[in-house]
């Protein structure tokens, strides 16, 4: 099973929720807003689970890499 897509979306969620700690601009804060909805419509697309009941922080965190 290809699950290349899975990780493309959590690709496009840390790179938004970086983007959303260190920027102030808000033309920025918008449109990494937008990528953060873009992945949950490709995890809910993909997943067939109900965009609502995906689960986002309600506050930027920042994105880690896992510890080895």
């Amino acid at each position: 099973m290809d699950t290349k897509w899975l990780e493309w979306a959590k690709q496009i969620q840390k790179i938004a929720q970086t983007g959303l700690i260190y920027t102030q601009n808000e033309y920025d804060i918008e449109r990494y807003e937008a990528l953060r909805d873009l992945s949950v419509d490709i995890l809910a697309n993909y997943s067939l689970r109900i965009k609502r009941k995906l689960h986002l922080p309600s506050r930027a965190i920042l994105a880690t890499p896992p510890q080895k």
